[in-house]
């Protein structure tokens, strides 16, 4: 009896041997499908940072070779013949694989998604036809889903940063509105704390968009001093072309500094409260980009970080509290 159970071990092993075996590391999941020869299985190709290696198997074809440095029977047949499924750093494949029951097949016209690992496209063998990699290509997904996939862990990086007053750097604006979205469902919002900083956390690759708006119309910061250096500049360029301090005293919006921006000035301090066209009373300032006087008014306070593949820091922004020509805010 024990003699038999040790032929029966011995058996097992040998199959288990003769099957193929690839690096868990980044092994695909998932099926392909052929019209011309059915269900492929991929769950013994790996993505490395260049190229596929491993294999596919079809139940109709047999074994498919991702790269020349593996073949089913364990040999390496690069010096004679070369061949491999290459990835770019954007995951667009290229390069062929080959089949001995089906020769070469072309991956050119495939791709992974660096998000989320799904491949997208189509492979094609001159003697069988295309294969799709997802059942997206074949508007099936809904009664017949099937996909390869990569695995991917959930990698997540924070982007932070700071909006600080326009004349002093080291002052941080606090109680900003700072919102997110991205190219992957990512809708945040937060303030900015004691020190104008804020901070999110994204999803690896992501496209993020971050906005800031600040809302206050009580006068804090604006004063008479204010409204005399606008009349200065008004009559002598007080300002000396200083964009900022324009920013602060164009009062209507219409891209100068004069009489009437005087007016509302006056009206501020009679009323105590801010009397200007731009409702929020702030205007808000990317800090990478260059003011000038015809562009002030319409350069918006948003930046873009894309494809966050680590974390990223310093994405500040200024701000510049409307009549606070003297910067004392």
């Amino acid at each position: 009896m024990m003699n038999k159970l040790l032929k029966i071990v011995f058996v097992l092993a040998l199959l288990i041997l003769a099957i193929p075996s690839v690096s868990k590391a980044a092994t695909l999941t998932g099926f392909a499908w052929g019209e011309n020869v059915g269900w492929i299985d991929f769950s013994r190709v790996v993505v490395n940072a260049n190229n596929l290696s491993g294999y596919a198997y079809g139940e109709n074809i047999g074994w498919i070779s991702l790269n020349c440095n593996q073949q089913p029977s364990g040999a390496n047949t690069c010096s004679t013949n070369n061949y491999a499924v290459l990835k770019s750093s954007s995951g667009a494949l290229s390069g062929f694989a080959w089949g001995e029951n089906v020769g070469w097949i072309d991956f050119s016209r495939v791709s992974i998604n660096p998000s989320t690992g799904a491949f997208s496209g189509y492979a094609y063998g001159e003697n069988i036809g295309w294969i799709s990699l997802n059942c997206s290509n074949t508007n099936t997904c809904g009664t017949n889903p099937y996909n390869v996939t990569r695995p991917v862990s959930a990698t997540t990086y924070t982007v932070s940063g700071a909006v600080k007053y326009y004349s002093n750097s080291s002052r941080g604006i606090s109680g900003a509105t700072v919102s997110l979205t991205n190219n992957l469902g990512q809708s945040l919002t937060t303030t900015t704390d004691t020190n104008g900083g804020y901070q999110f956390t994204v999803s690896s690759g992501s496209n993020n968009t971050i906005t800031v708006s600040k809302v206050e119309t009580s006068i804090t910061g604006f004063n008479v001093q204010d409204l005399t250096l606008t009349i200065s500049n008004i009559l002598n360029g007080a300002f000396n072309g200083n964009v900022y301090k324009i920013a602060a005293a164009d009062m209507d919006n219409d891209g100068n500094v004069n009489i009437t921006d005087v007016t509302r000035m006056v009206s501020s301090v009679l009323n105590e409260r801010i009397m200007t066209t731009q409702t929020s009373g702030w205007r808000i300032y990317p800090s990478n980009v260059t003011l000038n006087s015809s562009n002030y008014l319409t350069i918006a306070g948003t930046r873009n970080v894309n494809n966050a593949i680590s974390n990223v820091t310093s994405i500040d922004f200024l701000g510049v509290k409307v009549g606070d020509t003297n910067g004392s805010w």
